[in-house]
């Protein structure tokens, strides 16, 4: 054991060797189990600072210390943000646990949320210091009203043994905050998203560039404007936040088209889902589904249109549509047939500056292996060979290169069908009309049904006005000014309009695959 090392939680290795010498590999064995199936704490002390140990598993920390440091941060950290709040001990080990695995130290972990802070803008809502002066920053900035909002900081779960913080826990962090739910839900379905786009022609989210790429000059610029709130953004900023502005009228445009995708049948649609509320028995609600599908014909019609376009594509490849590559395998292809087509382009090349090489020499056997994967008999010499071999593995590209992804698009839109016959995906949850009216939908921030979005869209800026969420374009400019990045641009069911955070260093940083851990 290192100097200065000592374990809160740690079985010695000399020990085991003891145990193993004296009582054999099979009593070792159980000791080891018994240990991992009970675990005390998952941190040890490294010149007397609390750390966790690489590799450990999911039990709480028991650290007095440690659990003592958590009980010392302010009250409204530990009431959870008005969210779950942090009351057991089991709870808070849990905490230190999750905690440790992003922090790396008690002490950073505590330095973290005891740094969480009222912001002074419209919602006072609680962030951690550094989003909350970029947050002050845009409302100085902005011309107009600040939209108000609450939700910000928050444990959103219970802190649990399956508890770990990753890239979307911006929330829990403190580093993110979210703004008109009910106008800009989470989209939160592959199906819905495979909707919108194969009825639209359309993306439901945002294109704003590669991920890595976006967030890096995003945290850039809003470094820059932190240091100085008057400098003038970079070209690649503005042109960023042109862009943005473009897929905000991109977005809002294609959210009126779905609501409109219906045609006629929008209405006769929408009474449908409230005589379903209505009805008192199995036998109403199951005539009235039965009426769906001809309501749903446009939907029904464009999902058709895309499963003819993929086995379009699988027969002009020469494949069965019903036994596509996966997305991975077929990307692993197109790799190996650029690599062929490179690689015989530079032989044809060195060919016309040398004489023709054998058949046994390492370019013959590179043409004959290339003749043999790419199905070519060979014919003529070697340099046309060679080009033919060029022109194979392009076409070969060309002809699968439309297929990719499309095995799990395939899955996707066979899915939506299923949905498209369930009541939960079609009208989501009721909500009573007041005394005299009748009932709708109740309005969700998260999976919105098919009738929601029919009723109000799924992205919908609005002006904004002084005490409301609203907001619009420019909004998510200067939030893109001062650092702040967007769930409008993550794709499919992950696309989360609402949702903006501050872009920070966090280990291993992936786009996120959900939304409000």
């Amino acid at each position: 054991m290192a100097p200065g090392t000592s374990p809160v939680a740690h079985t010695p290795a000399a020990a085991l060797l003891s145990l193993q010498r004296a009582a054999g590999n099979a009593a070792t064995t159980a000791l080891v189990r018994s240990v991992r199936s009970a675990p005390a704490a998952v941190v040890q002390r490294v010149d007397g600072v609390v750390q966790r140990v690489d590799g450990a598993d999911t039990a709480p920390v028991s650290d007095p210390e440690a659990l003592a440091a958590v009980n010392a941060l302010p009250a409204h950290v530990l009431s959870g943000g008005g969210g779950v709040p942090l009351t057991t001990d089991t709870q808070k080990g849990h905490f230190l646990r999750a905690g440790l695995g992003w922090f790396g130290t008690v002490a950073a972990l505590v330095a973290h949320y005891s740094a969480i802070e009222q912001s002074a803008v419209p919602g006072r809502p609680w962030l951690h210091r550094d989003a909350k002066a970029r947050l002050e920053g845009v409302a100085t900035a902005l011309e107009g009203p600040m939209p108000s909002s609450s939700t910000a900081f928050a444990f959103r779960k219970s802190f649990d043994a399956n508890t770990k913080f990753t890239p979307a826990s911006m929330h829990t962090l403190g580093y993110a905050i979210d703004y008109d739910a009910t106008n800009m839900p989470q989209i939160g379905k592959a199906e819905t998203a495979e909707l919108v786009r194969s009825v639209t022609g359309a993306e439901s989210h945002a294109d704003l560039g590669e991920y890595g790429q976006r967030r890096a000059l995003i945290r850039a610029t809003g470094d820059a404007t932190a240091g100085d709130p008057d400098v003038a953004p970079s070209p690649a900023a503005q042109a960023h936040f042109d862009r943005l502005r473009a897929e905000s009228g991109r977005l809002a445009q294609t959210s009126a088209a779905f609501q409109a995708s219906l045609g006629d049948n929008r209405d006769a649609f929408l009474d449908l889902r409230t005589r379903y509320f209505e009805a008192t028995t199995d036998a109403d609600r199951a005539a009235l589904l039965a009426q769906v599908p001809a309501l749903i014909a446009p939907w029904t019609a464009a999902i058709t249109a895309e499963e003819q376009r993929i086995a379009r594509a699988a027969a002009a490849a020469g494949l069965d549509a019903a036994d596509l590559p996966s997305r991975q395998r077929l990307t692993t292809q197109l790799a190996n047939l650029d690599a062929v087509k490179a690689a015989a382009v530079r032989d044809q090349r060195a060919v016309r500056h040398a004489a023709e090489p054998a058949e046994t020499s390492p370019a013959g056997r590179r043409l004959a292996q290339w003749e043999q994967k790419l199905d070519l008999t060979a014919s003529g010499g070697y340099a046309d060979r060679l080009t033919a071999v060029v022109n194979a593995a392009e076409d070969r590209r060309t002809a699968l290169a439309p297929l990719l992804g499309a095995r799990e698009q395939a899955a996707t839109l066979t899915s939506l069908r299923a949905k498209l016959a369930t009541p939960a995906y079609l009208f989501g949850q009721k909500k009573a009309g007041k005394k005299g009216t009748r009932p709708t939908t109740a309005a969700a921030v998260a999976s919105p049904s098919m009738a929601q979005l029919v009723e109000r869209g799924f992205y919908n800026p609005r002006e904004r006005t002084a005490g409301s969420e609203h907001f619009d374009a420019e909004f998510l400019v200067q939030l893109a000014r001062h650092g702040f990045d967007g769930g409008l641009a993550w794709g499919g069911e992950s696309t989360d309009s609402m949702h903006m955070e501050l872009v920070v260093d966090r280990p291993a940083a992936q786009p996120p695959a959900g939304a409000h851990p």
